[in-house]
């Protein structure tokens, strides 16, 4: 669920930060199901999205996400 939601905030938002991105998911988990995400969590999803090549890291340092359509 966590990988779903990382997808549609970057579907929608193309370029996003690691923090912002981090507090959308929890934010969006949190209204959908009462279920707030460890970062932990959050962070391995995204890694295993990039390395599903969904999304890759962006930014001068890597900070950013982007979304790979």
């Amino acid at each position: 669920m966590v990988d779903s939601i990382i997808v549609k905030i970057l579907k929608y938002r193309k370029n996003i930060s690691h923090l912002d991105l981090v507090n959308e998911v929890k934010k969006i988990a949190k209204n959908i199901n009462h279920f707030l995400p460890p970062n932990k969590l959050i962070k391995i999803q995204i890694e295993d999205l990039i390395n599903r090549e969904y999304i890759k890291r962006s930014g001068p340092q890597g900070e950013m996400y982007s979304y790979i359509a």
